[in-house]
């Protein structure tokens, strides 16, 4: 927070302190809930892919992400700051750019052809799976995560870091569902980076509920284009990827990243 202008100091709104090996525990028991219940609940189904169809759908995330989400929620609750989670300075208004190419690449790599195929019922199943994703893991990840962070005194380039690898780390547990580890190495490498394109988003607009739309129709767009395993879609999958490099980049390479807009836009 150091590094923020004195004007865009953080709320300091009435609200318990997350310290960062409480958030780590955080993260572990949203995943054991996650996983455990996909793990069961999976196993029980009728043997689809995790899109393949609403039935799959439901049991592999709207129920496990849906309790795991009740889980971050009463963790926010008894951390009390609601305002201080939900609202944060923001950067310059030049980065809201990002989050308009962001929208703009999500639009280019969505599977419309196959999310009309697979109907409306099965579209609409997944577009509220993802969403709930999104909710959950940003309040969880840019939520606690960035809060606790913050309140053991790191710079907010450190937050953005260490936040960003924690959730692609995360990501890594999808190798006890899948079993394979080279695949699960490789999410870890790209969740970081999404979870890194997550934050701007977060700091560009302010709102935590703006990065969880954006991670949310982040997933629908990825996840559209695995519907039919037949036809994987590889170059589409490819096209995210570019996007979030050459995001970063432009990010990171502005030594104004870190300043918050409150003083000069």
């Amino acid at each position: 927070m150091t590094d923020l202008p004195q004007s865009a100091q953080l709320p300091t709104e009435p609200g318990r302190r997350v310290r960062i090996w409480q958030f780590l525990l955080a993260v572990l028991g949203y995943l054991v809930i996650v996983q455990g219940l996909t793990l069961v609940l999976a196993s029980s189904g009728t043997g689809d892919h995790a899109v393949g169809s609403v039935d799959a759908l439901v049991r592999s995330v709207v129920v496990p992400v849906g309790i795991g989400a009740a889980f971050v929620v009463a963790l926010v609750a008894w951390h009390g700051g609601w305002q201080r989670l939900l609202v944060v300075p923001r950067l310059r208004r030049w980065t809201l750019l990002l989050v308009a190419l962001l929208v703009v690449g999500i639009a280019a790599v969505t599977n419309y052809g196959g999310l009309a195929e697979v109907g409306v019922l099965h579209a609409l199943v997944l577009l509220v799976a993802v969403l709930l994703v999104g909710f959950a893991e940003e309040l969880l990840f840019r939520g606690l995560g960035v809060d606790a962070f913050r309140s053991a005194g790191h710079r907010e380039r450190s937050v953005a870091i260490w936040t960003s690898v924690i959730f692609g780390l995360a990501h890594g547990s999808n190798a006890a569902i899948t079993g394979d580890v080279p695949a699960a190495a490789l999410q870890v490498a790209l969740t970081t980076l999404t979870g890194a394109l997550f934050y701007v988003v977060l700091r560009s607009t302010g709102m935590l509920v703006a990065s969880m739309a954006a991670h949310g129709l982040w997933d629908f767009g990825i996840l559209s284009t695995q519907l039919d395993p037949s036809d994987p879609h590889q170059v589409v999958n490819a096209a995210p990827v570019l996007v979030v490099v050459i995001l970063l980049a432009v990010v990171l390479g502005r030594r104004r990243l870190t300043n918050a807009t409150t003083g000069r836009r």
